[in-house]
């Protein structure tokens, strides 16, 4: 059920996990993604779309999931600003997603932000019975959940094509 990649296209999905993971313990230890490490995974993602993409139709796709990935997260962080007066993702998230889009479209964004979610929220709970400390008003870093969702929807695709299609065979 994995994607079989051509070597050009592992070759980037290679570089974008090596920076995915560097986001990853940046994110855990200082709290903040670095933009040029989102920076490099859209650069990387717009290379893959024009030279060899991995599942996208036709050069739109990419564009769609950028502004898809980055108009999405930051509507929904505006929204939880504005009704509950705290920030439920930092600006680096909303980046991360944009850059996820380039590399998955719109269909793939959803997947990667729906598997980060529940891969948070799993460590998050894990964390929590493991220790019995924290509480809702910690902060806990999304950029880790958000590469990991990302990095599972590039492998084995859209979540919502994968149980289609598991539901047809």
């Amino acid at each position: 059920m994995i994607y079989q990649f051509s070597d050009f296209q592992l070759l980037c999905v290679l570089a974008m996990t090596i920076a995915l993971t560097a986001s990853c313990v940046i994110d855990l230890q200082q709290k903040i993604l670095p933009d040029y490490l989102t920076l490099i995974v859209f650069i990387i993602g717009i290379v893959l779309a024009i030279y060899d993409p991995i599942r996208l139709y036709g050069w739109q796709e990419p564009v769609y999931g950028f502004f898809a990935g980055l108009v999405g997260s930051w509507a929904f962080r505006e929204a939880v600003y504005r009704i509950k007066g705290v920030e439920a993702m930092g600006l680096g998230d909303v980046k991360l997603f944009g850059a996820v889009g380039v590399w998955v479209g719109i269909e793939g964004v959803v997947s990667a932000a729906l598997l980060g979610s529940i891969l948070t929220l799993l460590v998050i709970a894990v964390r929590w019975v493991w220790t019995r400390q924290g509480s809702l008003k910690d902060e806990i870093p999304f950029g880790p959940g958000i590469c990991a969702g990302f990095l599972i929807t590039v492998l084995i695709g859209p979540i919502g094509r994968v149980m289609f299609d598991l539901l047809l065979n």
